[in-house]
């Protein structure tokens, strides 16, 4: 969604998020709150679970200067059991925030894997 709203949908994607029906907003809008959750959710991924595979600059003799290499292999996890948690214990949609909660109990589905 981030990308799409600064650069637009790729050739052929369809565009769920069209600026058309939801404008970036204000603060306190549901889309603006959407992509500060967004970029929040990205930041603690950098941060938390950085990836530590170095950046390898090379001498360039075409362009007489040094650049990074990105073709450097990087190790991935499996996501499959991500998803399928994510599944099992995904809120139903859309969900409804215009419930307010009296009781502070907040149901914690189990740690992935068990």
């Amino acid at each position: 969604m981030i990308r799409r709203k600064l650069k637009g949908p790729l050739d052929g994607e369809v565009q769920h998020h069209s600026p058309k029906f939801i404008p970036i907003g204000l603060p306190g809008d549901p889309p603006y709150e959407h992509i500060d959750h967004c970029l929040n959710s990205l930041r603690e991924s950098l941060m938390c679970n950085p990836d530590l595979t170095p950046v390898v600059w090379q001498w360039d003799e075409t362009q007489r200067r040094t650049s990074p290499k990105i073709d450097v292999v990087h190790t991935c996890i499996d996501f499959r059991p991500i998803q399928e948690w994510a599944k099992k214990w995904k809120l139903p949609y859309p969900p409804n925030d215009t419930i307010r909660v009296v009781d502070d109990w907040i149901h914690s589905p189990p740690k992935l894997g068990t």
